[in-house]
């Protein structure tokens, strides 16, 4: 019995603990990244907030795929699957629609999100959803005070790209 009780221990300790880390480490962590919605915007051209509506998503799944362990699935992707009938308000998906999309396509996580402008003052907000539970595991925001301008946006989105990478390993 003990011949087979070490080698059953032993593999069972090598096993990964749930968890992003676990995953990140057994061949990376695939999130779909869906577009963003446009929770209101002052100040530009109705053409101009729709053009950076559908960048931010494109731009964080470009940021997302340079981070060590991290695979995506571009917001083309996820729309294709999700179609513009699943689209709320200021074209947002819920968190409920990305599980059930990023799941089919093939990934732990999902990423949506949305977006206000006011007058040059842009808020960024990144929702982490985990596809198994369909739950909002962290909202991913702008917070700092330099990096709130319209015209930072691709440091608004990098700073939340490692946020994001380091919360699905399981790190911070």
């Amino acid at each position: 019995m003990r011949g087979v009780l070490v080698p059953l221990l032993l593999a069972t300790a090598a096993l990964p603990a749930a968890g992003g880390d676990a995953l990140a480490q057994a061949g990376g962590v695939t999130i779909a990244v869906f577009r963003f919605g446009n929770a209101g915007a002052y100040g530009e051209s109705r053409d101009t907030t729709e053009a950076r509506r559908l960048r931010i998503g494109t731009m964080l799944a470009s940021e997302l795929e340079m981070q060590p362990g991290i695979k995506t699935i571009h917001p083309r992707q996820t729309w294709a699957a999700t179609g513009q009938e699943s689209a709320g308000r200021g074209g947002r998906i819920d968190a409920a629609t990305a599980a059930r999309v990023a799941k089919e396509l093939g990934a732990q996580y999902a990423i949506t999100g949305s977006f206000v402008d006011h007058f040059g003052r842009l808020r960024v907000n990144a929702q982490l959803v985990d596809v198994r539970t369909g739950a909002i595991v962290r909202v991913f925001t702008n917070n700092d005070p330099a990096l709130q301008r319209r015209e930072e946006l691709p440091a608004i989105v990098s700073a939340q790209a490692v946020d994001i990478a380091r919360a699905v390993r399981g790190e911070r």
